[in-house]
């Protein structure tokens, strides 16, 4: 469930006695679990009330335990042997059921196939504070056809005449340098709603360079958000101060004028009090249960999660009204999200990065360790749900490289990635269409899709052809005079070095050089005579920059190639020099 909940005391045997019972109806073409054209599902608690995708239940007066009662059916004898399902409390499965197995003899714990149907009984001794969820996730083969959420809730106190539980009392709200506050424990929510009295004397000082808003918190709680008055996000944008949201499960950073977005202008037209609410909240069971459904896949073996999934949010909202979600911004929000040494288990701390989870689907959208404060600090252009990870990564044929290090990290930040089955040729030669592609990951610009490339030696089918147009937009590289880029020609060093020159340039590097410097640069090199006229300043910056070295104390050599390795080791300079990793 998230960081939180290790700092949750426990209740002891809180007991739960529950009774489902659960009607699945699918209908599947044969053979083929992505076919289901028609579900529904039901579910229904002890008080014979029919519920849908979210059942809230209450516990009995026995208080010793959970028991569900889980019914899946109609089923073919094909369907009924792919359909299982899990239990799940966060991303921790407590227990995985498949048709396919029927016989289990324990009392309490049993699968039973009968006219296809599914019939599992489940006992689970209990002890987590209340309230709690777990879900309910029903497969067919690979493919997941639904998530049951169960609200657990504690039972209505013994007389209560019928009338269900009393209102659980509302907390008391506190005051706090920037606004007032209220936690509230039982529903797991923390909220500050900022004073704009409060304040505007901090964005009125000139010795406070940003205004922190600090959420307080308590155990247990799962979403902490800020409710922030338009006027408020004025005035940081006037005295061009950030506006910092601080929680404990992370912390967002709004640049001035970030929010100045279309869907806000709107409502401010209302003449209406605006109140925009930053949300940083755990991410459901669902979400939960999908970045653990895709941690299971191949593909993402050496990636693991540190920390919670979140769900960040920002919506506007004018009283008595809807409030109207802001999905994207006009300027980057900074995320940062915190890490402990227990949650690295052993994974080097450089090998952190922050995934996007839509659906089963990871994401690597970048990251900048700040060791010294334990987190990792990414830009953001929309929110969504994303989580901490690590990934790591060995190839066999770098276990003795010299460059083995530096191609451990690379492949971590998702910037170079093998060429087979574990392995990465280190010593092979870089392309010029390769090396375009490593500047592209590592600047973090995304891939063109024009209609039409501008190369007439690129084509639209080929896989370098979104990273060579992404490259060539953002003024990385040029093509020849013949309109062709050459992209399987081998890239020379003075070719590399135009390049990083220019993704300098584009990460906000000041490139300029003067001839003197340039003289004294390459003075040492003899063969700096047979370096290109076009290529001679960006020689010099990047030697002067530590990026390129010569082969020799005396020798530049701008006409050979370089090997992936190399590459690799460059790309990290870079990144070094542009302050991003």
């Amino acid at each position: 469930m998230g960081i939180l909940r290790t700092n949750r005391a426990l209740l002891g045997n809180i007991a739960l006695v529950v009774f489902l019972a659960f009607l699945v109806t699918l209908t599947f073409g044969v053979g083929s679990a992505a076919a289901d054209t028609d579900k529904t599902v039901q579910v229904k608690d002890k008080s014979d009330v029919w519920q849908s995708d979210t059942a809230t239940l209450r516990t009995n007066s026995a208080k010793t335990q959970v028991e569900l009662t889980i019914k899946i059916c109609p089923l073919t004898a094909t369907e009924f042997q792919s359909i299982w399902f899990q239990i799940k409390d966060g991303v921790n499965v407590l227990k995985t059921v498949y048709a396919r197995d029927t016989v289990y003899s324990s009392a309490y714990d049993n699968v039973y196939g009968t006219g296809y149907q599914l019939v599992y009984n489940w006992v689970y001794a209990f002890a987590n504070i209340l309230p709690h969820a777990f879900s309910l996730l029903v497969y067919q083969d690979s493919q997941q056809l639904e998530t049951i959420t169960l609200n657990v809730e504690a039972p209505p106190p013994e007389g209560g005449g019928g009338g269900g539980a009393a209102p659980a009392p509302t907390p008391p709200a506190q005051e706090t340098p920037t606004g007032t506050a209220v936690v509230d424990t039982q529903a797991g929510t923390a909220t500050l709603a900022v004073d704009e009295t409060k304040v505007t004397a901090v964005l009125q000082d000139p010795a406070q360079n940003q205004l922190v808003l600090e959420i307080p918190t308590a155990a247990g709680i799962k979403e902490h958000a800020v409710q922030i008055p338009a006027a408020v996000l004025a005035l940081a944008a006037e005295a061009g101060k950030p506006i910092v949201v601080q929680a404990p499960t992370g912390q967002i950073t709004i640049l001035p004028q970030a929010l100045d977005v279309p869907a806000l202008r709107e409502l401010l037209k209302t003449g209406e009090k605006v109140q925009v609410t930053v949300a940083i909240k755990e991410a459901p069971e669902a979400t939960q249960g999908n970045v653990a459904l895709a941690l299971a896949r191949p593909e993402n073996t050496g990636l693991n999660l540190v920390g919670p999934v979140l769900d960040l949010s920002v919506a506007a909202k004018v009283e008595g009204k809807e409030p109207v979600q802001v999905t994207s911004f006009n300027k980057a929000l900074k995320l940062r999200l915190p890490y402990s040494e227990a949650d690295l288990k052993g994974v080097p701390e450089a090998y952190l990065g922050v995934y996007r989870i839509t659906g089963t689907t990871l994401a690597y959208v970048g990251g900048k360790v700040l060791a010294a404060e334990d987190a990792v600090e990414v830009e953001l252009s929309s929110f969504s749900s994303y989580a901490l990870m690590t990934y790591q990564v060995a190839f066999a044929d770098t276990t003795n490289h010299w460059a083995r290090q530096v191609i451990e990290l690379m492949a971590a930040k998702h910037i170079v990635k093998g060429v087979g089955a574990n392995r990465f040729t280190p010593d092979a030669t870089v392309t010029r269409a390769e090396f375009a592609t490593l500047l592209v990951r590592a600047l973090g610009i995304a891939e063109a899709k024009p209609a039409a490339g501008r190369f007439r030696d690129v084509a639209p089918g080929a896989w370098y052809f979104g990273t060579v147009e992404a490259a060539a937009e953002a003024g990385l590289l040029k093509g020849y005079p013949d309109g062709t880029f050459r992209p399987a020609g081998k890239i020379t060093r003075q070719e590399m070095a135009a390049m990083i020159v220019n993704a300098l340039r584009y990460g906000g590097k000041d490139v300029a050089i003067g001839r003197q410097e340039i003289q004294q640069l390459l003075g040492p090199y003899t063969d700096a005579p047979s370096i290109g006229g076009w290529a001679v300043e960006a020689v010099a910056v990047a030697v002067r920059e530590g990026i390129i070295k010569g082969r020799t104390a005396t020798t530049i050599v701008p006409l050979a190639g370089a090997t992936r390795a190399e590459a690799t080791v460059l790309m990290k300079q870079v990144l070094s020099n542009l302050n991003r990793i």
